[in-house]
């Protein structure tokens, strides 16, 4: 009985083991063998971010480019003159939705906790989230990672 318990338990662990190398291998492996596609994401990343036009006396305070493994995203920060929450908000649903994108439904629970709101186009998806004194701005690109839930 021991001897079979220990079996399962070698089985078990050399499962979990191939789980674990092929969670870290196989995006490692798309990311040499798709090199070239995800540079070119990553330029149209920065270019949709760049189409965006920002609010008149709207001030940069941060702006990153980063990345993971395949995950790319924008975070920049900006901070609005003579213009509250709600205005901000309106211009840049007038600004998104003339350039295609498309508001996402938020649940009141999450909106009233977070404020965010989440525009799509494409494989790319942006939010905007208000802090104290300035909105954050996120822009991502939705991998083949993300639409398999990984």
């Amino acid at each position: 009985m021991k001897r079979v318990f220990c079996g399962c338990r070698k089985i078990f662990v050399g499962i979990i083991g191939l789980i674990l190398l092929c969670a870290f291998t196989i995006p490692v492996v798309y990311r040499v063998v798709n090199y070239a596609e995800i540079e070119r994401r990553e330029q149209n990343l920065c270019l949709e971010f760049q189409a965006i036009s920002h609010p008149e006396g709207a001030r940069q305070l941060k702006f990153s480019i980063n990345s993971k493994i395949v995950k790319r995203w924008i975070r920049a920060e900006y901070t609005y003159n003579n213009m509250n929450d709600s205005d901000v908000e309106k211009y840049y649903y007038e600004e998104l939705v003339r350039q295609g994108w498309i508001k996402q439904s938020v649940s009141e629970e999450r909106y009233k906790h977070f404020h965010e709101s989440i525009y799509r186009k494409g494989d790319y998806e942006i939010v905007f989230s208000p802090s104290k004194d300035s909105l954050a701005i996120y822009l991502y690109y939705r991998d083949i990672f993300d639409r398999l839930g990984l």
